[in-house]
């Protein structure tokens, strides 16, 4: 009876071992895929702030073009050309601020050549622009990592539990066939690490 109660728990154990392990592979893929997707949205955002950056670069450098042909204008006999092109350097400056339908202008401060853009800040508004259409939120491959740790710390539990079930097994077929003095003893070892060792095993990591 001890013997065939024991056989079944070492393949019940084997069996979760192996399931635990398999989820732990399967949760090791999820994580990687996932690390690629935040990974790409990283890049997309990247991209979307470099391109908003040649776009500022090109308005301040239009206005800095601007002032060159007015401060130019104030010592010139023919003020008018230089200052019909510093107009028209100045409209096309701001008609660049006004067209950009992907580019969030309120993020300049100031005007002109002395403009700044927050470059880090709309980063960060892109970043989470993009992760909200996505299912994959950016702390989500840590945690499928973490829970693919936690199935491969319970397979090796299970395994465990199917080492100690092996020889509980063993000691329970020396106390049939051992000295009939020296069965009780043996016979109690099993049962202790029965009751006792195999729990201990297969159940810490559950309750960590």
């Amino acid at each position: 009876m001890a013997i065939g109660i024991a056989t079944m728990c070492g393949a019940v154990l084997t069996f979760l071992s192996l399931q635990e392990e398999s989820s732990a592979v399967d949760d090791d893929r999820y994580a990687q895929l996932e690390t690629v997707t935040v990974k790409s949205r990283l890049v997309e955002a990247d991209i979307q702030v470099r391109h908003e950056r040649a776009l500022v670069g090109r308005y301040r450098q239009s206005n800095a073009e601007a002032g060159r042909l007015e401060a130019e204008a104030q010592g010139a006999p023919d003020a008018a050309p230089l200052l019909d092109s510093a107009t028209l350097m100045r409209r096309v400056a701001r008609a660049s601020s006004e067209v950009g339908a992907a580019f969030d202008w309120s993020k300049l401060r100031g005007v002109g050549e002395q403009a700044t853009y927050d470059y880090e800040g709309r980063f960060q508004d892109v970043l989470q622009s993009l992760e909200y259409g996505s299912n994959v939120p950016g702390d989500q491959p840590a945690l499928t990592a973490a829970a693919a740790d936690r199935h491969r710390a319970r397979s090796e539990r299970y395994a465990l539990g199917v080492v100690a079930t092996i020889s509980v097994l063993t000691l329970l077929t020396v106390a049939r066939i051992g000295p009939v003095r020296l069965r009780p003893w043996i016979a109690g070892a099993g049962t202790v690490a029965g009751v006792v060792v195999i729990p201990v095993l297969v159940f810490t990591e559950w309750w960590a």
